[in-house]
């Protein structure tokens, strides 16, 4: 049997002689010890795992789960209302417990509350506001948080506990905007944030650089005041949780998921994100060290860039060698940089060993770096003149289908024929956490400040490389060889789902009776 958590006045109180509810694992209820009300909590080992590592010193921010099936909802949950009554009185103490919608909160944290949290621990319960008013005066609050100015709403309070559920679909400036307002003027209480996860969504990737890679995430302007002691990370799976593991039917579903799905949800593993468009992404086959790329100075040259100022401008350096393998072997990612200086750093670190500056044949821009904001002279066209007095050509606008871009990329990546240098760290680690999105399956989502790699890297490929492949109808042409009409069918057929395999988004499919256009003649 579990023991039970009790938090008394900020500090872990594991008090099971004294328990007259919760008998349970999982359970929560109250016990009165001298005189006054005490929440109970069971939790699950694992659970309790995460639990105990509430008032530790030095840890303010923790992560829990990473599969699904541990009861993560729950968990959170609990430490709100534990850190809520952790103090006789408690007026101007609050926790905040938040979902990404108002309809994903329905069928998590208020689900789960108005299920396992008896009446009799609270004082009110405002259904309009979600706000719980515990008997001490604390409160916790239900919220959403869909778009990221949404986080003003909760400006008006302290918190001292802040639990994000499926933390993996928020972004990083909802979760550092938070990190002000996670506060309490009582003396005694654990102040932090919380979050439950699985990797997938838009926010994977930040949360994988604070709580699994520990480093700080590409997003965090000051990077030096990322400290890891202060995040801990509880990984769990379904199996630690006694309600499903031994859920036979549960547990098959999850295992007869696609590969990418089964490894984030079944095996809780944080190497690519579920939903990811690049979900063949192997970084030990598809990166390479710049060194042994061994280029030769004659190899073709070739610089691409996404412009940003508030986010980052993302520069790659390209060149193809007489294999015909692109290598994408360099990389610069700066903000808050004016055109002039930028470019001058571009120039700067084309430099070779000897300082000599390698001249690239072209140079690929975004397309709003030729926006006239003003009557001045558009960011291109500053850059140009820098890169002009190099003896380099003029960028020019590069080429934005966004979708034929990425399907080149996709198949390059298969190949074997587009490899990149394992110290262009932002785009390998941006590549595996891009989403597709939903409403357009063959394009990416938009995820503003963390495609800013990929969109630079696409700039480069896909201006320079896209005459290179040959149509679909001729690549399909090639492997029909048979006479008999059936047996061309089949081939027609495994050809067809070959390319399905290397371009994402559907190969459509062609009926018996279409098969006679594809004859040789």
């Amino acid at each position: 049997m579990a023991t039970p958590q009790v938090l008394e006045r900020g500090v872990d109180r594991w008090a099971a002689d004294t328990v007259k509810h919760a008998q349970l694992p999982g359970e929560i209820s109250y016990d009165t010890v001298d005189g006054r009300r005490v929440v109970v909590y069971r939790p699950y080992p694992q659970q309790q795992t995460f639990c105990s590592h509430l008032t530790t010193q030095g840890i303010r921010y923790r992560l829990f789960g990473g599969a699904a099936g541990p009861g993560k909802t729950l968990t959170l949950l609990m430490q709100a209302v534990l850190v809520a009554n952790c103090r006789e009185e408690g007026r101007g103490l609050g926790t905040l417990c938040l979902r990404r919608t108002v309809p994903q909160l329905e069928g998590s944290f208020l689900r789960e509350f108005r299920k396992h949290v008896p009446r009799e621990l609270y004082q009110t319960y405002n259904e309009q506001k979600k706000v719980v008013t515990w008997w001490n005066g604390a409160i916790t609050r239900f919220g959403s948080m869909q778009y990221e100015r949404d986080v003003w709403d909760y400006a008006g309070n302290e918190w001292a506990r802040i639990e994000w559920d499926e933390l993996c679909q928020f972004l990083f400036k909802q979760w550092d905007t938070m990190r002000i307002l996670n506060r309490c003027p009582l003396e005694g209480v654990p102040v932090g944030m919380d979050g439950g996860a699985n990797p997938i969504g838009p926010g994977a990737l930040f949360v994988k650089s604070l709580f699994v890679d520990k480093e700080a995430p590409m997003e965090m302007e000051r990077k030096e005041q990322y400290d890891p002691s202060q995040y801990i990370f509880v990984p769990a799976r379904v199996t630690d949780n006694p309600i499903y593991a031994n859920d036979a039917a549960y547990l098959a579903t999850l295992d007869e998921l696609p590969k990418v799905l089964r490894d984030a949800m079944l095996l809780g593993l944080w190497t690519i994100a579920a939903g990811a468009y690049f979900d063949i992404w192997d970084e030990a086959t598809m990166t390479q060290r710049a060194e042994e790329i061994g280029r030769e100075a004659w190899w073709p040259v070739w610089l691409s860039y996404d412009w940003g100022f508030e986010h980052h401008t993302a520069v790659y350096w390209h060149t193809t060698s007489p294999q015909g393998v692109t290598y994408t072997y360099r990389e610069l990612c700066v903000k808050h940089t004016d055109p002039i200086p930028l470019a001058e750093q571009i120039v700067e670190a084309s430099k070779d060993m000897g300082g000599k500056a390698e001249r690239p044949t072209h140079l690929f821009a975004s397309p709003d770096a030729f926006h006239h904001r003003t009557s001045a002279a558009s960011v291109a066209e500053q850059m140009n003149q820098v890169f002009h007095k190099a003896g380099w050509p003029m960028a020019g606008a590069a080429d934005t289908d966004r979708v034929g871009g990425w399907q080149l990329m996709y198949g390059m990546l298969r190949a074997g024929s587009w490899k990149i240098a394992t110290n262009c760290t932002r785009l390998i680690k941006c590549l595996p956490v891009l989403a597709r999105d939903e409403k357009k399956v063959e394009d990416i989502a938009l995820m503003p400040g963390l495609d800013d790699p990929a969109d630079g890297a696409r700039y480069g490929i896909y201006s320079k490389l896209r005459g290179k492949m040959p149509p679909l109808e001729q690549r399909i042409q090639k492997h029909l060889t048979a006479e008999d009409p059936n047996v061309r069918y089949q081939q027609l057929l495994i050809a067809q789902a070959k390319e399905a395999k290397a371009t994402p988004g559907p190969v459509k499919l062609r009926r018996p009776w279409m098969a006679r256009r594809w004859s040789r003649n």
